[in-house]
């Protein structure tokens, strides 16, 4: 776990309203640690775990997560897939949606290129 609930509501959301409870936060930045060490194969050490980057990005995947899991748990959360009333109809496409596995994926690597990219930490070099 990279960031504490302390440095969540602290540091990265300056002000903002609590996405995740405090009861859950050590659960969701566990899950965004773990998908961190995943998708840098390994590359975050010790001596960066203490880095602005790797704590914000922690946060904001945990928070991604959150979303996800809850959305997912919940049907009635999900997007509209079609919609008509009046005389209007449309739909929206949703395999690209947060709620989808492939959209959540998406965005998750969105979240690690917004805070890890510039450290170096997602080329495929060895």
């Amino acid at each position: 776990m990279y960031a504490d609930y302390g440095y969540y509501t602290s540091n990265y959301l300056k002000g903002r309203k609590e996405q995740i409870d405090r009861e859950e936060f050590e659960y969701y930045s566990g899950r965004a640690a773990d998908k961190m060490q995943y998708i840098t194969m390994g590359r975050i050490t010790k001596s960066m775990e203490e880095r602005k980057e790797i704590k914000d990005c922690c946060c904001a995947m945990a928070e991604e997560i959150c979303k996800y899991e809850k959305a997912r748990g919940n049907e009635s959360c999900a997007p509209v897939s079609s919609w008509s009333n009046d005389g209007e109809s449309g739909s929206y496409a949703i395999e690209e949606s947060d709620v989808t596995e492939k959209g959540h994926n998406a965005k998750i690597m969105r979240i690690a290129g917004r805070y890890l990219l510039r450290l170096g930490m997602l080329n495929r070099r060895c």
